[in-house]
């Protein structure tokens, strides 16, 4: 097998690549496409996925929000 495999991120890793809260991921996970749920407490996020997604829509990703304010209050960076 020649080609690279995905890795899968923990909810920690994902929320510091994100520069945002854990608590953010579990609460907005529906919403992104990234997001992978093994099991009813296993939630994982695409290494690929969240990469391309920082990247941005003009980059290749897949963006659903500019920076602007969450639920939570935290700015969510786009790069």
């Amino acid at each position: 097998m020649g080609g690279s495999m995905d890795r899968l991120l923990t909810v920690q890793e994902a929320a510091e690549r994100l520069k945002t809260s854990e608590d953010w991921l579990y609460r907005s996970w529906k919403t992104l496409p990234f997001a992978v749920k093994l099991s009813k407490k296993q939630l994982r996020f695409s290494e690929q996925g969240l990469d391309d997604f920082i990247k941005g829509p003009n980059n290749g990703g897949n963006k659903l929000f500019d920076k602007e304010d969450n639920d939570a209050g935290e700015s969510v960076p786009t790069r």
